[in-house]
């Protein structure tokens, strides 16, 4: 389970808020190699929403529980 097929579940768009700095880029790559595209820019602020049709899939070395999740 991801992040991805969580928000697919809840028929949600996966966003993440970027606030560009002189350290973070590789992050904003990071963002764009995964999927995400531009969607708006709010002053310093840039959303970015996943658009991939499929969800990514979590590496078998990890496990996501979900507690309390209404």
């Amino acid at each position: 389970m991801t992040t991805t097929w969580l928000a697919a579940r809840e028929g949600k768009p996966l966003l993440a808020e970027f606030f560009e700095t002189e350290y973070n880029r590789i992050m904003y790559i990071t963002y764009k190699l995964a999927g995400f595209e531009d969607q708006e820019e709010n002053g310093s602020a840039l959303l970015l929403r996943y658009a991939g049709d499929e969800p990514i899939p979590m590496p078998d070395y990890l496990r996501v529980t979900e507690s309390g999740v209404k």
